[in-house]
């Protein structure tokens, strides 16, 4: 192939991805919960959605014991799913415990374990010292009414259990403490 050629296949292509860009920029993306939440019987969603409430759920706890989204009381709570297979939930489990510890009786998190053994979470969890609640998800249903796509990802929520922030992937952990401290300030 000439130099000319390569050129032109280059310039075409790049053409086509910018139209291909300015197409998807006019059609728009939907909103998280239309397009990927569970619709109630009201018609409203409750999807990981900014100001949605959050789905309510019950789960297993390393101890045994059953731990429902209903019974926190913090006036703010951190849902965090995650799994021992993902690099960064190790480091985003290990900046929560800091911060955790920074705002004890403000701020609550619940770790929720992605489908593993309670045997493997536990290893992890002590390893890492954490001591904020570590959630056991064997089923995924939890995770598949917060459309989790990936891990981490980290919700905040309000002392109404409204969805405040939500992180996809590593989180910046000063970004989450902002957010934290924000929400606790008196309005």
């Amino acid at each position: 192939m000439s130099r000319v050629s390569q050129c032109l296949h280059l310039a075409a292509a790049l053409i086509l991805l910018a139209a291909a860009g300015a197409i998807v920029l006019a059609a728009g993306l939907p909103q998280r919960a239309a397009s990927s939440g569970i619709r109630r019987a009201d018609g409203s969603y409750i999807a990981p959605e900014y100001r949605a409430l959050a789905p309510p759920f019950t789960l297993s706890a390393l101890d045994g014991s059953a731990l429902s989204l209903a019974a926190v009381d913090e006036p703010l709570l951190i849902l965090t799913f995650w799994a021992t297979w993902c690099p960064p939930c190790k480091q985003e489990l290990r900046d929560l415990q800091a911060l955790y510890e920074r705002q004890r009786g403000q701020l609550r998190v619940l770790a929720i374990n992605l489908g593993e053994s309670a045997a493997a979470v536990r290893h992890w969890a002590d390893a890492l010292g954490l001591t904020y609640d570590i959630l056991l998800d064997r089923a995924a249903t939890v995770a598949m009414r917060y459309q989790i796509r990936g891990g981490p990802t980290t919700f905040l929520l309000d002392a109404q259990r409204r969805i405040q922030q939500l992180y996809i992937g590593a989180a910046d952990i000063q970004a989450i403490e902002r957010a934290v401290i924000g929400a606790l300030a008196p309005a």
